[in-house]
This record gives structure tokens, C-alpha cells and sequence, in this order.
């Protein structure tokens, strides 16, 4: 069966695709909110020069407001942070001491009796005590204060813009994104079928080859024993 019709359809289907994504990623986008938006780098150490820049005083106390809050998300990440380092330290020495014991007393050979055990746990547990106490001052006092005066330190430029807007536009783009897929993968199925297709049809004039082939060669055959008696009969001596 001619194919040219199914080209045809393909090429004009590639057309309309090719003027589609044009349209949708590449022509028009940056004006889809009517307005030009645009990032910016906000410096909130200086209230007084970010009204001179033009500014309007909510902005600003927006902007101070937002750096309060990182600057607090910062203190409590870092200290959760710190935390989690010390007890995987924690649970680390644990294991190095207990692995030691445990290689030191087969080394030995030598069990320790239950009063030495005993006298080895309290000790123990009065340095644990210790050490939880200085733990604890640290982590109520020195370290708190610490990390906020740090987060001080950090640096105070925040990226401002109109993120509900990219939030838009980034759902738009995936929206268009998955429609463009969407009718790539439905040319690919179409593309496919007329491969399977083509390839039964492909497999069914093999089989005709044979086919053909098997009757060409039983009539060469029919021909030669034709052809033998043809020439058998034709002896004069036969006649």
C-alpha cells in the first residue's frame, strides 16, 4: 500500500508541532504576567539606602522581617545540626570502646570478676556524668549564643522576586512541557504500528518467496524429467 499519504500527514503533523513550540517556549513567554519581572539581590544591612533606591518602608521592614526569620531558622538548623554530630560521635566512641574491651578480653584470656565490673560501671557512669553536665552547659549556654552571634556574621543579601509568578510560569512550562510529549509519543506509537506493519508484510512475502521458490523448483524439475522423456521417446532406435 502507498505510504505517501501517511508522509504527507507526518510532515504537516511536524509543522504544526514545530509552530507550537515556538509559540509556547519561545515567543511571547516573558510578558505572559504583562509586566517585566525581574531578581535582585536585596541588602538589608542598609534600611536607609534601600529607600533611596526607591523602596517603599513595608518593603523594607518585609525584607528585615524575612531576615530575622532566616537568621532564626539558622541558629535552630545549626544547633539540631550540632547535635546530631555529637551523638553520631557519641554512638561511634561507644562502639570503638566496646570493640576494645571485647578484643582486649579475648587477648587476655583473663575473665574480670563481678566486683571489678562493678567498680569499672561506676566509674563509668560518674564520668558519663560528668561529662553529660559539661555537655549540657555547653549546648544551653556556650552554644547557643554562639551560633547566633554567627548568624549575625552571615551574609545578609537576600534574592527577592515575584516567586508566585515563576511558580506560574514553571507550572505552565510543564503543563506544555507534558503536551509536547504527550504528542511526540503518539507520533512515536503511530510510528511504531506502521514498522510492526511493515515488518508482517515483510515476513508474509517471505513466506510467498518460499513459496514460490518450492514451485519453482518442483516445475525445473517437471521440466528436466519432461525434457528426459522428451529425448528417450525421441530415439529413433524406439521406433
Amino acid at each position: 500500500q502507498d505510504l505517501s499519504s501517511f508522509h504527507s500527514a507526518e510532515e504537516k503533523f511536524m509543522e504544526q508541532l514545530t509552530i507550537f513550540t515556538k509559540k509556547q517556549f519561545f515567543k511571547g513567554v516573558a510578558g505572559m504576567s504583562g509586566e517585566e519581572q525581574s531578581c535582585h539581590l536585596l541588602d538589608t544591612t542598609n534600611p536607609e539606602q534601600c529607600l533611596l533606591q526607591g523602596e517603599s518602608n513595608s518593603a523594607v521592614q518585609e525584607a528585615c522581617s524575612e531576615l530575622a526569620r532566616l537568621r532564626s531558622l539558622f541558629t535552630e538548623s545549626e544547633l539540631q545540626r550540632v547535635h546530631a554530630e555529637a551523638a553520631a560521635a557519641e554512638t561511634e566512641a561507644c562502639c570503638a570502646l566496646l570493640e576494645k574491651q571485647i578484643s582486649s578480653s579475648f587477648s587476655t584470656g583473663q575473665l574480670r570478676t563481678h566486683e571489678e565490673l562493678s567498680l569499672q560501671l561506676a566509674e563509668k557512669k560518674a564520668k558519663l556524668k560528668q561529662c553529660k553536665d559539661q555537655l549540657r552547659q555547653l549546648s544551653e549556654d556556650a552554644l547557643p549564643s554562639a551560633l547566633s552571634e554567627l548568624a549575625t556574621l552571615q551574609d545578609t543579601h537576600i534574592l527577592s522576586g515575584n516567586y508566585q509568578l515563576k511558580l506560574a510560569r514553571q507550572s505552565y512550562f510543564l503543563d506544555k512541557q507534558q503536551d509536547l510529549i504527550d504528542h511526540l509519543l503518539k507520533q512515536r506509537a503511530r510510528h511504531e504500528l506502521i514498522t510492526m506493519v511493515l515488518e508482517l508484510e515483510q515476513q508474509r512475502h517471505r513466506e510467498v518467496h518460499h513459496v514460490l521458490a518450492a514451485v519453482e523448483r518442483q516445475l525445473m524439475a517437471c521440466t528436466e524429467r519432461f525434457d528426459s522423456m522428451q529425448t528417450v521417446l525421441s530415439n529413433p532406435a524406439l521406433k
